[in-house]
């Protein structure tokens, strides 16, 4: 009896002993994903809305899982603050450009933070240090959009049915006009004058553009002819020339008018005497002869 319940007592000691290390390697397991165990450099992060995020979520550096959210705090109204702890050695990549973004695990999983590398030339965040960030998609807005969308292209389906329908049927102007066969051909015969009316147009059109051109030459010419009736002016108000001369230089006009008078005078002469030679006698007996 007595040997029986040593070896229950032993049997429980056992278990006990199997049951605290088990535990105690879990404690380190966990430790260890969630870097309890290392040393921590503390960041904190300004959001308006974390979509989510629970103290104890990841915080990952390009995918790879560098610690774990410690606490998120209301700030004001816009700014939700969210410190976290990232083990010292990975913080060394976290730059001063860097960028925090809350993503998910899938469409719906759970939600972490993660950081986008920054310049390799830039600083290292230090501890307690801001880091820059950038609004999280917020699915249930993008989700209500995406609803409220659908809706509407049911309603704009439904609509297209029913006009669709009431065309079919006839109805309406469009319905009437696409049943009505004497109707439509009147359309068309419409549709072929304005096609007519527009060829005809164009044919004018060009005509125009034709009559546009010749005036355009017909301008030409008229302002050389002006141009050279100008300059056939000048060269009459000139007095270095000839004929301006003879229009402007008196003297030379009554020179002119009493040279004239003498050939006049000349010419009367010379008829006279050819009169007097016809009626000669000499001239008569020869012309005789």
């Amino acid at each position: 009896m007595k040997k029986k319940r040593i070896l229950d007592r032993i049997k429980l000691g056992v278990f006990m002993l199997l049951g605290i290390v088990l535990l105690t390697v879990l404690i380190f397991y966990i430790g260890s994903n969630q870097q309890m165990f290392g040393t921590k450099r503390k960041l904190i992060a300004n959001f308006k809305n974390v979509g989510g995020l629970k103290e104890g979520n990841a915080v990952r550096y390009s995918g790879v899982e560098i610690g774990s959210v410690e606490s998120i705090q209301i700030i004001s109204d816009s700014n939700i603050r969210v410190t976290m702890a990232v083990d010292k050695n990975s913080s060394e990549f976290i730059k001063k450009d860097s960028k925090a973004s809350i993503s998910n695990e899938g469409l719906l999983g759970t939600k972490y933070v993660n950081i986008s590398p920054g310049t390799p030339e830039e600083l290292s965040l230090g501890t307690g240090e801001e880091i820059s960030t950038t609004e999280p998609l917020d699915l249930d807005r993008l989700l209500a959009e995406l609803n409220e969308t659908g809706t509407n292209a049911k309603h704009i389906t439904d609509n297209i049915n029913t006009m669709t329908e009431r065309i079919n049927n006839g109805e309406g102007t469009l319905g009437t006009l696409l049943t009505n066969k004497q109707l439509l051909n009147q359309v068309q015969e419409m549709v072929l004058a304005f096609e007519q009316t527009g060829k005809k147009t164009k044919r004018a059109s060009e005509n125009m553009i034709q009559l546009t051109d010749s005036l355009k030459i017909a301008s030409g010419n008229a302002i050389t002819a002006s141009s050279n009736i100008v300059s056939f002016s000048e060269k009459l108000d000139n007095d270095s020339s000839t004929l301006g001369k003879f229009i402007a230089d008196t003297v030379m006009a009554q020179n002119v008018d009493k040279t004239m008078n003498k050939i006049n005078t000349v010419a009367d002469d010379v008829g006279l005497t050819s009169c007097r030679v016809r009626n000669s006698w000499i001239i008569r007996l020869f012309g005789k002869n």
